[in-house]
């Protein structure tokens, strides 16, 4: 059966034919197949486009990270040279020490062996002048004073040691805690934990009978400039444990300031001068305690009082306390060092001593026999008498 169909043009009746619907097919195909390639290329072309696109995005944020870790790279090197550099400065700073170290054996020794050959030779006249129960007796003695003498000696070597952190800058600290709880010993002395925002130490001050008389809060530096930063952050650390009074002992002084006195409302004071102002600061904290606990509605006695501790009169006698107090922190100073070197002198003598008397008997007994002696109970080893046995 034949289909037909009207032709677009003329109007006229068209049979479909196998051949003519073979025909159209085709045509249909060809164009179908030409629609198809444009749509491809045109996707294709969208493709590459997109493409580009992209991988010119990735181009310029592949650039901008790699600027980022060339900057990076730059702030980490030189930071690596600033730290080389900085070990470069404490190694050579350790080879001078090192160098200062060894100059100071080779002097100690050398003059250790000059007064050991002069002490040994006085110990040999006096071993073979006398070896008898006074010699006994007194090297018993001497024993005893060496053992009191190193003791004293350890003391001082735990004292110089702390000397040394010094540098650090906690030493003064350590130092001004236990020059504040030997001298008041009733008071409350509380470090502040390390890495805890305060003050360094916070002293409580107590009366005779046992009653708070009021708070202060200290702050050790050790620096070579003054900063006024510590002023606010003082005042801040006082508010925030409800301080009476605030007190910077620092080895700088801010300008105007002279071992003591009273910069924009907090005390500042040198380390000598510590405790002569606390004790002063101190004594009136009791004496407006004592006034508060008596007379509850006296405060313009209060306001006198502080008018007065704020006042010339008071600076000019805590100047004439200061000054007496360091002077005699001076004699102290220097008799101290004085006695260190003369224990440490005494300390190498007796030692020098004690080993040469030893060997000395030693040889004694090994040429006259050790029944012919009577050795010294300090030569003896413990447990044994003195025939051996």
């Amino acid at each position: 059966m034949s289909q037909t169909f009207l032709c677009p043009h003329c109007q006229q009746p068209i049979e479909l034919t196998q051949t003519l619907s073979a025909q159209l097919e085709k045509s249909l195909q060809t164009e179908f197949a030409a629609k198809e390639q444009t749509l491809r290329d045109e996707l294709n072309a969208k493709y590459k486009e997109l493409r580009a696109a992209e991988r010119a995005k990735a181009e310029t944020e592949a650039k901008k990270q790699l600027a980022e870790m060339q900057q990076l790279t730059e702030m980490q090197q030189k930071k690596l040279d600033e730290a080389r550099e900085h070990e470069l400065q404490l190694r050579k700073e350790k080879a001078e020490l090192e160098d200062q170290k060894k100059a100071l054996n080779v002097e100690v020794e050398r003059k250790v062996a000059e007064r050991e050959k002069v002490v040994g030779e006085k110990i040999q006249k006096q071993v073979m002048g006398e070896l008898d129960e006074k010699y006994a007796k007194r090297l018993a003695e001497r024993d005893q004073e060496i053992a009191q003498f190193k003791k004293k000696i350890e003391d001082l070597n735990r004292q110089k040691e702390q000397g040394s952190t010094q540098l650090q800058g906690d030493a003064q600290e350590v130092r001004l805690h236990e020059a504040l709880r030997r001298n008041f010993p009733l008071d409350d002395i509380a470090d502040v934990p390390t890495g805890v925002t305060g003050a360094d130490l916070i002293h409580t001050v107590r009366t005779p009978l046992g009653q708070v008389a009021g708070k202060i809060v200290w702050e050790s530096k050790q620096t070579k400039a003054w900063s006024e930063k510590w002023v606010s952050k003082l005042k801040d650390d006082a508010m925030g444990v409800g301080a009476d009074l605030s007190i910077i002992v620092t080895t700088a002084l801010p300008k105007g300031v002279e071992r003591f006195g009273m910069h924009e409302g907090v005390w500042v004071c040198d380390y000598l001068s510590a405790l002569a102002l606390v004790s002063t600061l101190r004594f009136h904290l009791i004496a407006v305690s004592q006034q508060r606990v008596a007379h509850q509605n006296m405060d313009e006695k209060m306001q006198v009082l502080y008018q007065y501790l704020t006042s010339a009169q008071f600076r000019n006698r805590m100047e004439t306390m200061l000054q007496s107090f360091a002077n005699m922190q001076q004699v102290i100073e220097q008799e101290k060092r004085a006695m260190t070197k003369h224990w440490k002198s005494r300390q190498t003598n007796l030692d020098r001593m004690i080993t040469t008397t030893a060997t000395l008997q030693g040889e004694l007994e090994g040429l006259m026999g050790q029944q012919a002696l009577d050795t010294p109970p300090s030569l003896e080893l413990p447990g044994l008498g003195g025939d051996g046995e």
